[in-house]
């Protein structure tokens, strides 16, 4: 939404973070009609980013939009997800952070203290290569439709 060019894994992140809040609060966190009240939404939750926050943003309508939104201190995750565990709630502020380059990563995710229960597991695999997308490199017709 705001960095259309650049696709980190900050984003998967971002989802991610989406999801586990959702599960905790079993509502959507960021509801919105369309992406710029969904920003609307996000400030309204996270916080108003800061200056360096900001500087990720490739997207000149949605920075100039942003720029424009009422500067908002971030919600008490403790107090919209009153029973949550405090690592729960530290993991999702890490993930949901504003700017990809400050969210936690995937790797420190999964070594995160609130899932100590699972070190039993061993280590996640990694793979070696990157995915190739190349399959999806092709121009849409009606016959492939």
């Amino acid at each position: 939404m705001l960095n259309q060019q650049h696709y980190t894994e900050g984003l998967d992140v971002w989802s991610i973070g989406c999801i586990f809040g959702e599960l905790m609060m079993r509502a959507t966190i960021f509801q919105g009609q369309h992406n710029m009240k969904q920003l609307d939404k996000i400030v309204d939750t996270i916080g108003y980013p800061t200056d360096d926050d900001l500087a990720f943003i490739n997207n000149d309508h949605s920075l100039s939009y942003l720029r424009r939104l009422p500067k908002k201190a971030p919600v008490k995750w403790e107090e919209r997800i009153p029973n949550a565990n405090p690592l729960a709630i530290d993991l999702l502020t890490r993930m949901l952070s504003f700017s990809p380059e400050r969210r936690i990563s995937v790797m420190d995710a999964i070594h995160h203290p609130y899932f100590e229960n699972f070190k039993n597991l061993g280590e996640p695999p990694v793979s070696e290569t990157k995915f190739d997308f190349s399959w999806d490199q092709f121009e849409l017709n009606k016959q492939l439709l």
